[in-house]
């Protein structure tokens, strides 16, 4: 969507009078669109943008579909639509490549070309803007030096977020950095495929593998919580008795 601002209320536009779209000023009650659940096409997303209504969490910011408000809290997007379609994709193991790259907090969430990145959360609810940087074409720097505004490519309207230069320069090197270390990390697993097999896998067997391997990972994890919780001996009535609170632990040290 070229201009932002037409998915803006009348009755709001008082808001934004500087035609400017100011993510630390939006409301539901802005947003002409109610709360839907609608197919999210990350490739075409700007931003997304936590809410503190009840009926919303996020408003989506896209290129086509302009402000959308959704009941998901970003990270839960984030997690649902995503996670699941990535190689070894868990909080943990997430955390643990960016630790090792040297990303302690504002992790990025990085998925082929797509590069979501975390903002500070400024809202009392503690969830955070992301931005897709991809699609970021240029940026300006503001009498406000905690202040910055982005130009989406294919949109006229300048977004202003809350983040210094530096902060924003971080973050985008800290989302390369991801992707080159995963680029090269699946070309190796790639290479070590390649010669196990003189064959290369179809997308039902890549399908497949994702699936056993999340359900490898999970049960690797229940078995650490059970041998804390019961030792060694644990009988099958031990864990059928017991099955939820594994569940609920092994969740809780996976994120």
């Amino acid at each position: 969507m070229e201009n932002l601002l037409n998915t803006i209320n009348p009755s709001a536009r008082k808001f934004y009078n500087d035609g400017i779209f100011d993510v630390t000023k939006v409301k539901l009650s802005h947003i002409k669109k109610q709360p839907a659940r609608t197919p999210i096409h990350w490739e075409t997303v700007y931003m997304l943008v936590p809410l503190e209504a009840k009926q919303a969490k996020t408003l989506i910011v896209d290129k086509y579909q302009g402000l959308v408000a959704v009941r998901e809290s970003p990270e839960t997007l984030i997690k649902h639509e995503l996670s699941n379609k990535k190689l070894l994709e868990v909080p943990r193991t997430v955390r643990m490549i960016a630790n090792y790259l040297g990303i302690k907090e504002y992790v990025p969430h990085v998925y082929r070309n797509l590069l979501l990145s975390p903002l500070k959360a400024a809202r009392k609810n503690s969830h955070r803007p992301w931005i897709s940087l991809g699609q970021v074409a240029s940026y300006e720097l503001t009498a406000k030096p905690d202040n910055l505004l982005l130009y989406f490519r294919g949109c006229e309207t300048p977004v202003r977020i809350n983040a210094t230069f530096n902060f924003y320069q971080q973050r985008y090197r800290d989302a390369i950095k991801v992707q080159q270390f995963e680029k090269k990390y699946f070309k190796q697993i790639k290479t070590a495929l390649m010669k196990a097999s003189a064959g290369t896998m179809t997308q039902e067997e890549l399908d497949r593998t994702n699936r056993d391997l999340g359900r490898f990972i999970t049960y690797y994890y229940e078995q650490i919580v059970i041998t804390l919780i019961f030792g060694p001996r644990a009988t099958k009535a031990d864990i059928n008795k017991n099955r939820r609170f594994i569940e609920e632990q092994t969740k809780a040290i996976m994120q």
